[in-house]
Order: C-alpha cells, then sequence, then structure tokens
C-alpha cells in the first residue's frame, strides 16, 4: 500500500500545481472585502451607513 498511497500523494499534488490556483480564485475573491466570489463586496458600506445616520460624528466634525 506503499506505492499506492505515494503515487495518490503524487497524483494530488501535480494536479493542484497546475490546476489548484484557478480552482481556488474561481471559488474566493482575494480582496479583503468579499468572503467569496458571489458575494457583494462592501465597499460602500461605511459611506451608506454614513448617509443614513448611523455611526454618528466623525471625529474631524466634533
Amino acid at each position: 500500500m506503499g506505492i499506492a498511497t505515494r503515487l495518490v500523494k503524487n497524483l494530488k499534488d501535480r494536479f493542484m500545481s497546475r490546476y489548484g490556483e484557478k480552482i481556488v480564485s474561481n471559488l474566493a475573491d482575494t480582496s479583503s472585502d468579499a468572503p467569496t466570489r458571489f458575494a457583494a463586496p462592501k465597499r460602500d458600506v461605511y459611506d451608506e451607513l454614513e448617509r443614513s445616520g448611523a455611526l454618528g460624528e466623525k471625529k474631524a466634525d466634533r
């Protein structure tokens, strides 16, 4: 079973070296504001909260 285990490990390593980056880039957004590629970015959340008054005053306005 040692040979089969090594063969499977080598095949997995080759596959991930060749295709792993493409798989990961399709599944995950690498930017810090989206947990997955399918989630809407949250770049404007703070601006929207500020406009609605949910954040209160800015430090510069005090």
